[in-house]
């Protein structure tokens, strides 16, 4: 038996007991865990250099303070999130009373991935802690300095039994139950979790991806949309699950547009953005290789270069594409922008709606009605209007996908709500009015009339 296995007996047994129950331990361990944060913040900015060529700053706002900001929330609201609620029990369950008691699943697997290894590993572990489950943490990985330091960190929490990390294979981590699953990665293997899920009945999170589209209209502020758009599809070279995949502008803006973006593009990294020390590397040579063949895909507006032995590809944008192009049938997942248009927002609504629902959708506008006529019509997991990414950065914002972009949702109460089974609860006392029971006489007749109007 592995060491992880002989872990996960532990934390079925801590689970069994109730070792995460009281709140008071939940907020310790979150405690704790800040402190454990704060405490080895330069290793932890190491790591994301080493990995991702990450910038301190970089890592700080795009990691750290969103995991500082979770904590903190959670800290705060983890006692009124786990009182019993108070229901309405309804007319015919009077008189009696009726509320939901929050109550942990028991174990939880929760699989993480590498593009933001630490906010996407520990942000799902908060949420399991504060609802007070048991965890099986699976580190991510490509990201293997951050996943060291991952481990490190849940080891010096120094809870026997309670939180657990591993690397082991998915194939092996899946042969076993757990109460739930919450998975962030490609939608290959969220399906194979899902799949092996079912096996046990086992209810699931997956947080997956997809290809989020960025419409511009006429009536968008070309300056604002650049600018915004450049700094989240170029932010850690792409690699966010997030990141406008594709640029879907009018065409009688899309040469404005476009000039605006490069203009941003050398105002953040410079003439070449590779000496830049705030543009980030491909996490592998398997990703590489895969973004690089796409770099041929249609006619380069700006970009284009790269340097294997860095991982290093330039932020690219790319035109003369069609729905049909390579680059088109999958998440790009790295700093390359396919640049399509249209004639009008009709259009692109008829079109976007016939692909697959994304994990986020953006739209730059200054029109309320285009604004409207884009809600209406199209689903997806997350949205920004005239921004992009920053959707993802509040614990007051649930995040999650739909359809093939994934299934459910966290982030700060969402989270808990995710980790947490609701058990409902109806108390009667031993008296009552004896409605229900034949054989009817006309006072009961008359009353259950009156109740069914």
């Amino acid at each position: 038996m592995s060491d992880w296995q002989n872990q996960l007996q532990e934390l079925r047994r801590n689970a069994t007991s109730g070792t995460l129950k009281p709140v008071k331990t939940r907020r310790q361990i979150l405690k704790k865990l800040l402190v454990l944060l704060h405490d080895n913040k330069q290793q932890i900015l190491n790591a994301l250099a080493a990995d991702l060529h990450k910038s301190e700053e970089e890592a700080l706002t795009c990691e750290l303070a969103l995991l500082y900001s979770s904590l903190r929330y959670a800290i705060r609201h983890v006692k009124s999130w786990a009182r019993p609620k108070l229901l309405n029990p309804g007319t015919f369950n009077l008189p009696g009373i009726a509320w939901q008691s929050p109550e942990p699943y028991g174990v939880v697997l929760i699989g993480a991935t590498w593009n933001y290894p630490f906010l996407l590993s520990l942000d799902p572990l908060i949420g399991a802690i504060s609802a007070g489950n048991c965890a099986v943490l699976r580190v991510p990985d490509y990201a293997t300095h951050s996943s060291a330091v991952i481990k490190e960190l849940i080891d010096r929490l120094e809870m026997p039994g309670v939180i657990t990390a591993t690397s082991a294979p998915w194939d092996e981590l899946l042969k076993e139950k757990y109460d739930y699953v919450f998975f962030t990665g490609g939608t290959v293997m969220g399906r194979k979790i899902m799949m092996k899920a079912a096996e046990n009945l086992t209810p699931v999170t997956l947080e997956l991806g997809g290809k989020s589209p960025c419409i511009v209209t006429e009536e968008a502020d070309l300056d604002v949309a650049a600018k915004r758009i450049a700094w989240g599809k170029f932010l850690n070279a792409g690699q966010t699950c997030v990141a406008p995949d594709f640029l879907y502008v009018h065409s009688a803006i899309k040469d404005k547009l476009t000039a605006k973006i490069r203009l941003y593009i050398k105002q953040f990294y410079g003439e070449n953005p590779q000496e830049s020390g705030n543009f980030g590397r491909i996490i592998s040579d398997y990703h590489f290789e895969r973004l690089s063949k796409l770099i041929s895909t249609g006619r380069l507006i700006c970009g284009g270069e790269w340097d294997k032995n860095e991982r290093y590809i330039a932020p690219t944008m790319i035109d003369m594409v069609d729905w049909e192009s390579p680059i088109m049938q999958e998440e790009i997942f790295g700093p390359i922008l396919p640049v399509l248009t249209f004639d009008s927002l009709e259009e692109a609504i008829v079109i976007l709606k016939s692909k697959p629902k994304p994990l986020a959708a953006y739209l730059f506008s200054k029109s309320a009605n285009e604004e409207s006529k884009f809600l209406r019509a199209c689903s997806f997991g997350n949205m920004a209007i005239n921004d992009t990414i920053m959707q993802l950065a509040s614990a007051t914002i649930p995040f999650g996908g739909v359809g093939a972009s994934g299934t459910g949702a966290y982030h700060g109460r969402w989270s808990f709500d995710t980790f947490t089974h609701y058990r409902s609860i109806l108390k009667k006392p031993l008296w009552e009015l004896p409605l229900r029971y034949p054989p009817f006489n006309a006072i009961q007749k008359l009353l259950i009339r009156l109740v069914c109007r």
